[in-house]
C-alpha cells in the first residue's frame, strides 16, 4: 500500500495563491509540465485534456491529426502517476485534476473552497484585468469544462460534498478568515 504524507487536495481560490502560507509547495500547472516531460509531449498539445472531458471520437482524431498527443487514457495515467507522487512526498498543496477522488483521505485534507457566481466573476476580471463579461465566460465555462472532467473520469459530481474533508464557502469571508479554518481542519486531522 502506498503511503503518503500530509498534502492538500483540489484546494483553489484566493487564499492558496497569493503566498505560501502554509510553506508548503502548491501544484497546478506544474502537474501539466511534468505529464508533458513524461509522455514527451508539450504542454500546449496536453492543455486540451487538462482537467477537460474529451469524447472518445475527438479523442481518436486528435491522436491521428498530430502525433505527439498521448490521447486521453495515456495523459489520466500520468496524471494520477505524478499527483500520487507528489503526495507522497508531502506538504503540498495539489490543485485540482479529481485529486480528491483518488487520493487515500488518510493522509490528507480534501478542500473545496466555494463562492457565489458574482463574487468569482469579480475575483477574476480584478485579478486578471478583465471585463466582467469576459470574467464571467470564463468562469461559466471552466466550471463547466472541471464538472464535465469529474463526471467523465470519476463518476462524479463535483460539487458532492461527500468527496471533500471541508467544503468553505468563503463569499463575503476574507482571506485570513478562510485560512484559518483551513488550518483548524488540518490541525483536527493530523491529530485523528
Amino acid at each position: 500500500m502506498l503511503r503518503m504524507r500530509w498534502c492538500l487536495s483540489s484546494l483553489t481560490g484566493n487564499c492558496c495563491t497569493r503566498s505560501n502560507w502554509l510553506h508548503w509547495q502548491r501544484f497546478d500547472k506544474q502537474i501539466l509540465t511534468a505529464i508533458a516531460r513524461h509522455t514527451n509531449s508539450c504542454e500546449q498539445i496536453l492543455s486540451r485534456l487538462d482537467e477537460q472531458a474529451i469524447g472518445s471520437i475527438n479523442d481518436y482524431l486528435a491522436q491521428m491529426v498530430v502525433s505527439e498527443d498521448p490521447g486521453q487514457a495515456t495523459y489520466l495515467r500520468q496524471m494520477v502517476r505524478v499527483v500520487m507522487g507528489l503526495a507522497k512526498q508531502g506538504n503540498a498543496i495539489i490543485v485540482g485534476r479529481g485529486a480528491n477522488f483518488f487520493l487515500d483521505p488518510r493522509f490528507g485534507l480534501r478542500v473545496r473552497l466555494v463562492a457565489p457566481l458574482e463574487e468569482r466573476i469579480a475575483r477574476v476580471a480584478a485579478a486578471e484585468g478583465r471585463s466582467p463579461e469576459a470574467a464571467r465566460s470564463e468562469v461559466e465555462q471552466d466550471d463547466a469544462q472541471q464538472a464535465a472532467f469529474i463526471r467523465q473520469v470519476f463518476g462524479r459530481e463535483i460539487d458532492d460534498p461527500l468527496g471533500f474533508d471541508l467544503v468553505l464557502n468563503t463569499g463575503g469571508m476574507d482571506e485570513d478568515t478562510s485560512k484559518q479554518a483551513i488550518l483548524a481542519a488540518l490541525r483536527q486531522k493530523l491529530q485523528a
